[in-house]
């Protein structure tokens, strides 16, 4: 039988996706980390990298690092383009330029965090871009470090290496560390930590990827205590709450004419959501003096998470409300091993969102999430894992009937001729409902008469 050759075709070679494609090979990569003491370090990046296409170029002609000046300090050390005809290019003073980050403008009071942007002069695919710079840390809670030996990109080689006082109590740990040579040794009362990675194969980029250390070679290093941490944060948290006189005072106000504790509660939460917004970055990215108190939020009517939530927890209290604020992690997988090796050995940028948590009855309500529509008990944090104020760690676990879930129902109705009609009732649970009241509440009447 004859077959045409338009009618029946055969791919050979399936065609080569987006994510085989290789803009930029990283040729070394090394980091150096230079510990002082527990609240203070400098870390020495450097990069080589090579440009493949014309997407590298776009890509890697202006390199953006950040640091804030209240506890950190960045240097360039160097930043040059070595091209294929032999000439090498320097990033001149005029190629580098420092601003605000994206944030600063809409939250003043906080410290503001700086961004240095370099513009790479004779880019060209050939070059090989060497960047050196150093950062150093000062007035943090502990130290804390990931570095894995792989990447999206190509690498060449890669290393870590680590100096710190002999007398510090440093806890680390290399996962999946079979090609990687390791090295330790004493001079003087330093101890020096070596790591070092040859020909790292790239890691194909999907989304939900597990953490890297479940799969690729990975140093965990951290120098803290959860519970140590924890009673720093919360002793900051609650000098700040305590200077409330005109919080308590609003607080009252917007109460006066309740007895529920429960409606009370949400009566607050829902007004503090509406009338302070959320603005400046996460707490974890300051040093613990940039907190503000409760009566200066409430003023100036914005505020980061934990501001809020210390605004928040201190109005309830001046109400004789029991609350509590927890630190939440993002990892809401339910799944232990998951993101197990951030807790073992702590990280500071792992528990970073901050709840308050009050209990009627038997429920408990979580009552600075989401919008002022959220339905009372659920959670965005549901099955995560959280931080109380003596130390230990547990994970939200959001009642039965508040998860989030979403369920259908069909009804079909067939006539005789074949036609059918069909007919559904969708119910939403949990954190959507809000979403679902905010847009309806918000709606314009003209829409909402035709829905």
């Amino acid at each position: 039988q004859k077959i045409d050759k338009y009618d029946k075709t055969c791919v050979l070679f399936a065609p080569r996706s987006d994510s085989d494609r290789v803009d930029v090979e990283i040729l070394e990569d090394g980091n150096v980390l230079n510990i002082k003491s527990d609240s203070e370090w400098e870390e020495i990046i450097g990069l080589r990298k090579r440009i493949l296409t014309y997407a590298g170029i776009k890509n890697s002609s202006e390199i953006k690092l950040s640091w804030n000046p209240a506890w950190q300090e960045l240097e360039l050390i160097s930043a040059t383009v070595s091209n294929l005809n032999g000439k090498v290019v320097c990033a001149s003073t005029n190629e580098i330029h420092a601003m605000d980050a994206q944030w600063v403008r809409a939250a003043p009071r906080y410290p503001a965090e700086k961004l240095m942007v370099v513009n790479l002069p004779a880019v060209e695919v050939g070059s090989v871009i060497d960047l050196r710079y150093r950062k150093k840390f000062r007035n943090h809670l502990f130290v804390s470090r990931i570095n894995s030996f792989a990447s999206f990109l190509p690498m060449s080689n890669s290393s870590f290496v680590v100096s710190y006082p002999s007398s510090m109590d440093l806890k680390y740990r290399l996962f999946n560390g079979e090609n990687i040579a390791f090295s330790c040794r004493t001079n003087g009362s330093t101890t020096l930590l070596d790591w070092t990675s040859v020909k790292s194969r790239k890691v194909k980029q999907e989304s939900k990827l597990p953490a890297w250390y479940h799969f690729q070679p990975t140093v965990y290093l951290s120098s803290g205590n959860w519970k140590t941490n924890a009673e720093k944060i919360f002793k900051a948290f609650d000098e700040r709450a305590s200077k409330c006189e005109n919080a308590a005072r609003f607080a009252r106000e917007l109460t006066k004419n309740m007895t529920d504790k429960r409606e009370m509660a949400l009566a607050v939460s829902r007004e503090i959501i509406r009338i302070v917004r959320s603005g400046g970055t996460s707490f974890i990215n300051l040093p613990l003096s940039a907190l503000s108190t409760a009566d200066r939020t409430l003023a100036d009517k914005y505020g980061n998470s934990a501001d809020r939530a210390i605004l928040l927890s201190a109005m309830l209290k001046s109400l004789d409300i029991d609350c509590e604020i927890l630190l939440a992690s993002h990892d809401d997988s339910g799944c232990e091993d998951a993101e197990a090796a951030s807790r073992l050995f702590p990280q500071l940028d792992y528990f970073f969102i901050p709840l308050v948590r009050a209990k009627f009855g038997d429920e408990f309500v979580y009552l600075n999430e989401g919008t002022r529509f959220n339905e009372p008990g659920t959670s965005c944090n549901d099955q995560a894992y959280v931080l109380s104020r003596d130390g230990t760690i547990s994970n939200i676990n959001v009642a039965e009937g508040k998860k989030d879930r979403v369920e259908f129902d069909y009804l079909v109705e067939l006539d005789k001729d074949g036609t059918a009609e069909i007919t559904f009732e969708k119910r939403i649970y949990g954190v959507s409902v809000g979403n679902f009241r905010k847009q309806y509440n918000e709606m314009l009447p003209e829409i909402k008469r035709r829905q």
